[in-house]
């Protein structure tokens, strides 16, 4: 997840409305960037010891929230679908993504023997897709 971008302050209607889902977050303690540049505002935090992501459109609107969580906390056959799929790679890291119209997906980081790279699976098992930064 933590990735480095450069830092940028949000308007005021986008911190108002982060602190309507986030009212414990201090602020200050929170990384903005451009998710899409001049579409999607992200914010990077660290809450209860869990790296979360959250993301907003400019006007607002809550997308997602991609929270870390352990890989157990994976339900078990997305991790026998991603292991089964990605055999010769290790699994370091986990998150969960939940999306503004209810859905699932878990979000899966991986190590090769010469690159690292993320994959995604809805929560029924549906493979995503792969990338280096999901």
């Amino acid at each position: 997840m933590s990735k480095k971008k450069k830092a940028l302050v949000p308007p005021s209607e986008i911190l108002r409305e982060f602190k309507s889902y986030y009212p414990e977050v201090d602020l200050t303690q929170v990384i903005w960037s451009w998710e899409v540049p001049f579409k999607i505002y992200e914010a990077e935090f660290v809450l209860e010891g869990k790296e979360y992501e959250v993301e907003f459109t400019v006007t607002g609107h809550w997308l997602l929230t991609e929270e870390e969580i352990k890989i157990s906390e994976v339900p078990d056959h997305i991790i026998e679908i991603a292991k089964s799929r990605y055999n010769k790679a290790k699994l370091e890291e986990a998150s969960k993504v939940i999306y503004s119209n209810g859905d699932i997906c878990y979000e899966l980081g991986f190590s090769g023997k010469d690159s690292t790279f993320e994959v995604l699976f809805r929560e029924d098992g549906l493979f995503i897709g792969r990338g280096k930064d999901l």
